[in-house]
C-alpha cells in the first residue's frame, strides 16, 4: 500500500522485473487507474448478474476508503445518480464527500450500511466474524486486497444470499491495465478495453459457477485460478 509510480521507476533501476512505472519512464502512471478499472467493471458485472441493472443510477453503494481508487468510484458513481455513502480514516476527505452529494459516516457504520454495494477499498481482512452476520449488502465487491479475514468467511456470505466477488478476480484490473501498456505496448485505451472486457468475463464466470455448482465465490475464483495456472504450467512444459 502506498507504492506509486515513482518507487517502481527507483525500483526497475535494479531490475527490469517491476511494473506500473511512470508514464514519463514509458510506462502506465501507476496501477491506481487499472485497479478502478478494473473493480468498476467488476461492480458493473454483478449489478447486472444480481440486480438485472446495466447502470448504478439510483443504486445503494457505499465506499470504504477514499484512496486513489474509493475516490475514483465515488467521483463516477456520483455523477451516474448513485446513493452513496463514503468513509475514511482521514477525515479531511469529509470535504470531497460534501463536494460530491455523498453521505460521509465512520468505516465500521459504512461496512454496515443497508446498500445495493459495498466496495472496501481500504486494509484487508475487513470481512470478519464480528461483522459478517450484521452486513446489510447485495454485493461485496471492492478494491482492497485480503477482503475475508478467513475462508469460511465466503460460505457465511453465500448462505445469507450476499454475492461477494474476490477481490483478486476484481482488482487484478492493475496489473492487466499496466502489462497491456507496458508489455503488449497497447495504446492505454485498447489496454483498458481489454482489461474491461477480461474482468468483466472473469467475473461472469465466478458467479456462474458459484451458483451453478452451490460453492461460494472464493472456491469458485480459486478454481479458475487453478485451471488457468495448470494450464500455462502444461504450455511451458511442451514448449
Amino acid at each position: 500500500m502506498g507504492t506509486g509510480p515513482s518507487d517502481i521507476d527507483i525500483i526497475r533501476r535494479r531490475t527490469p522485473y517491476a511494473g506500473g512505472y511512470s508514464k514519463e519512464a514509458g510506462g502506465a502512471g501507476g496501477t491506481t487507474y487499472g485497479t478502478y478499472v478494473g473493480v468498476d467493471t467488476a461492480i458493473r458485472a454483478a449489478v447486472k448478474a444480481v440486480l438485472r441493472k446495466t447502470t448504478v443510477k439510483e443504486l445503494k453503494v457505499s465506499i470504504v476508503g477514499l484512496g486513489g481508487i474509493g475516490t475514483l468510484l465515488a467521483e463516477n458513481y456520483a455523477n451516474e445518480g448513485a446513493i452513496l455513502t463514503v468513509s475514511d480514516i482521514n477525515p479531511s476527505r469529509k470535504a470531497f464527500a460534501d463536494q460530491i452529494g455523498a453521505q460521509w459516516t465512520s468505516p465500521e457504520e459504512a461496512m454496515l450500511a443497508p446498500c445495493d454495494v459495498l466496495a472496501p477499498c481500504a486494509l484487508g481482512g475487513v470481512l470478519n466474524q464480528d461483522n459478517v452476520e450484521q452486513l446489510a449488502a447485495s454485493i461485496i465487491c471492492g478494491a482492497a486486497n485480503n477482503q475475508l479475514s478467513t475462508n469460511d468467511i465466503a460460505d457465511v456470505l453465500m448462505a445469507r444470499g450476499i454475492v461477494y466477488v474476490p477481490d483478486f478476480i476484481a482488482n487484478a484490473g492493475g496489473v492487466m491495465y499496466a502489462t497491456g501498456i507496458e508489455i503488449h505496448h497497447r495504446p492505454p485505451a485498447g489496454s483498458e478495453a481489454r482489461t474491461r472486457e477480461k474482468i468483466a468475463r472473469n467475473t461472469e464466470i465466478v458467479l456462474q459457477q458459484s451458483r451453478s455448482e452451490s460453492i461460494s465465490t472464493h472456491d469458485a475464483a480459486v478454481c479458475l485460478a487453478q485451471t488457468r495456472l495448470q494450464a500455462a504450467r502444461a504450455l511451458t512444459n511442451a514448449v
